[in-house]
């Protein structure tokens, strides 16, 4: 009997392909016969563009959904503008402030600041 990284082989097709298909419940013979779906450079563009979470995206795809529905984003996305945000901050307005006048969750906003190395008055 050939060892599963044969067989994977004879199929051409990943290794760690086919265990993580095993991993998640397929049959062998499915695990090394299914098609393997190529996710092309151009998702990749698209989510960034659009300024969508590329983890909620694979994770669609992954549950099955198509790729229109995947990238249908599930609120409307407003791009934050950068040159606003710093102003802000160093004319001394709080995280809270920020916001605030941004409308904006408060933790998405600290996670902005320090992401783009912003300081700021936390509170």
């Amino acid at each position: 009997m050939q060892t599963i990284k044969a067989q994977a082989q004879a199929h051409n097709i990943k290794y760690n392909t086919v265990m993580s298909r095993l991993g998640r419940g397929l049959s062998l013979q499915e695990a090394l016969t299914k098609p393997v779906q190529h996710h092309d450079m151009t998702i990749r563009c698209r989510v960034e563009l659009m300024g969508l979470n590329p983890h909620t995206i694979a994770a669609r795809l992954h549950k099955g959904m198509s790729r229109d529905d995947a990238f249908k984003p599930s609120r409307p996305y407003r791009r934050m503008d950068l040159e606003l945000v710093k102003k802000l901050a160093a004319d001394g307005h709080r995280s809270t402030g920020i916001a605030h006048i941004l409308e904006r969750d408060h933790g998405f906003i600290c996670t902005y600041l320090k992401k783009h190395k912003i300081e700021y008055k936390r509170g």
